[in-house]
């Protein structure tokens, strides 16, 4: 026998004691309905035990979510201009923040792509002996002075458990420089070259190639050349070659080539394209180079 104080045990041991009258029972015709009772009374049973579960305090410490009041960072937005010049500038955001956390928990700002939420980095907010509720830190980030983009600050509490609670966020602008666009103007080579006869000296003869940009001459990286021939050779050409007159910021890019009497007659395929520092490629100009005897 149990000797049960609450209303619910009370209602569970009744359940529990009709329910081994139920199976006791002899005669024929009761028994072949006690399976829809012992159904029924299993339902109520399972109900009951749950409703039976002691009503004490949240066992999960973030069931209080504790979030953030307010955040600022500064700067909020970046503006680059031409005179910046093509280059990472490192860029130190400060920032702080509002929350009443206790004192075990952590407050941390991650920066990341807005566009596709990717992490660039993150820090550990302090906050301050004499305001307690005040949080500061800093992230530092390299960004292009001709990028154009958006980056989100979150900043939310990790409880020891690791559990984040609710974050805030606040989107910085960055606003890079026109860049412009590469242009390729024009390619220079001979219409054919001859292979020199046996023990005459080799040949020399180079591929030009003309660029220009709409901001500066400055602003080209690099012009590639590519010759083809069955199989591909890739160069980048240079604008201060060694055996030609071109000078550095001139717009002329040459690659040098010989060719001695072993070589065989044959037709090549010549593309040409220039690339700024910011990424932006020039139209594609082609040729073809002739060598025969």
């Amino acid at each position: 026998h149990l000797n049960v104080k609450n209303t619910h045990g009370k209602i569970l041991l009744f359940l529990i004691q009709l329910f081994q009258n139920l199976i006791l029972i002899p005669h024929p015709a009761v028994l072949r309905h006690s399976i829809r009772y012992i159904f029924i009374l299993s339902l109520l049973s399972t109900l009951l035990i749950s409703a039976c579960d002691p009503a004490g305090g949240p066992t999960n410490i973030m069931e209080k979510k504790y979030g953030v009041q307010d955040i600022s960072v500064d700067p909020q937005s970046l503006e680059f201009t031409k005179e910046d010049g093509f280059k990472d500038s490192l860029i130190t955001f400060h920032i702080t923040a509002e929350s009443n956390l206790p004192e075990e928990y952590q407050l941390i700002a991650k920066l990341a792509s807005a566009r596709d939420r990717s992490e660039l980095a993150v820090d550990t907010l302090h906050n301050d002996e004499v305001a307690p509720s005040l949080y500061t830190g800093s992230i530092t980030q390299e960004i292009a002075t001709y990028s154009y983009k958006n980056l989100i600050l979150y900043v939310y509490p990790l409880s020891p458990g690791n559990i984040a609670g609710n974050r805030s966020e606040i989107t910085i602008k960055v606003r890079g420089f026109d860049t412009g666009n590469p242009e390729m103007l024009e390619i220079q080579h001979p219409d054919e070259v001859i292979i020199p006869a046996e023990g005459e000296p080799d040949k020399t003869f180079a591929i030009t190639a003309i660029v220009s940009h709409s901001v500066s001459i400055d602003f080209i990286d690099r012009v590639q050349l590519q010759i083809s021939n069955g199989i591909d050779f890739t160069s980048e050409m240079l604008d201060d070659h060694p055996d030609f007159d071109n000078q550095p910021g001139d717009g002329i890019y040459i690659q040098g080539f010989s060719i001695s009497s072993d070589n065989s007659p044959a037709s090549y395929s010549i593309e040409v394209h220039a690339r700024d520092f910011a990424g932006t490629h020039s139209d594609t100009l082609r040729s073809t180079l002739v060598i025969t005897r």
